[in-house]
């Protein structure tokens, strides 16, 4: 009776997840069938609803073409590959380097700064906007590259995640290599980063998912066609008297799309970057 029941639970269970599973991708599936179908029929089968929603008929991919075609879309697609490589790649540095400063060393105000650390990805970004804006512009870097690039590099949550997997390694390994001879960088760059590539993977996917998803800082700080960001560049799709809505599902899909074939088959690592400060440390 008892196996009964938790057979039933289970199969329960599993339909409910497939039936949310399918809420949470049809608008996804949708717009990708929409944008395959031209511009007069994207909103076919709506209204009222049907199957005839989910079916590219008939099928075309003169959007895609549309959007490719689209200078400042392709322009700011380019901008935002080159501004999440040098945040990516830089970010992490600068993160380990931060984490293995909080995990490794006592210092005064320690505790100070690592409450910092914290509040930083408790407090919503877009509050930090105008400040971050002033900053920006004594420096003189409004309407560059620099300007998205710059304040993404520090990532609370990011440090706190090699933070949290250093505290993991034995101080005696590092006293160890010091004695040795090594320097504290060659200790960081020669052991503890061959160890923590899960915790880097994990750090890099945020940090990339940040900067593509941006769109408040980019739209504030960027004013020239030449330092448009991705998500901005949608507005490009609206006209004067009507907005190109195959056009506009079609880049939505890709911005979608490209991602997910990033973070799809690096998963794993996020999750197991997460879980493991959150269960060990």
């Amino acid at each position: 009776m008892k196996k009964t029941n938790l057979r039933l639970t289970h199969l329960i269970f599993h339909i409910l997840s497939i039936i949310l599973g399918l809420l949470f991708i049809l608008p996804i599936l949708w717009s990708l069938m929409a944008s395959l179908r031209p511009e007069l029929s994207v909103m076919q089968g709506l209204a009222p609803i049907s199957i005839k929603a989910l079916i590219p008929n008939p099928f075309t991919l003169s959007n895609y073409q549309g959007v490719f075609a689209n200078r400042y879309f392709t322009l700011a697609l380019i901008n935002t590959f080159y501004v999440v490589i040098f945040s990516v790649v830089f970010g992490v540095i600068i993160n380990a380097l931060a984490g293995f400063a909080f995990a490794a060393f006592r210092f005064y105000g320690k505790r100070i700064l690592f409450a910092i650390v914290i509040s930083s990805f408790l407090i919503p970004g877009d509050i930090l906007t105008i400040p971050a804006y002033n900053i920006v512009e004594s420096l003189g870097l409004i309407d560059t590259k620099a300007a998205l690039i710059l304040p993404a590099l520090g990532n609370g949550m990011v440090i706190f995640m090699f933070i949290q997997f250093f505290k993991q390694i034995p101080d005696s390994i590092r006293e160890a290599a010091l004695i040795d001879g090594a320097s504290s960088l060659q200790v960081l760059f020669r052991i503890y980063v061959p160890l923590t590539i899960p915790t880097m993977i994990g750090g890099s996917l945020m940090l990339f998912t940040m900067q593509w998803e941006a769109f408040l800082w980019p739209l504030v700080v960027s004013r020239s066609v030449e330092n448009q960001m991705i998500q901005v560049a949608l507005s490009t799709f609206n006209q004067q008297y009507q907005t190109a809505w195959g056009q506009v599902l079609g880049a939505a899909t890709l911005l979608c799309f490209i991602p997910l074939f990033i973070l799809m088959p690096l998963q794993k690592y996020y999750v197991s970057s997460v879980t493991s400060g959150a269960i060990k440390g």
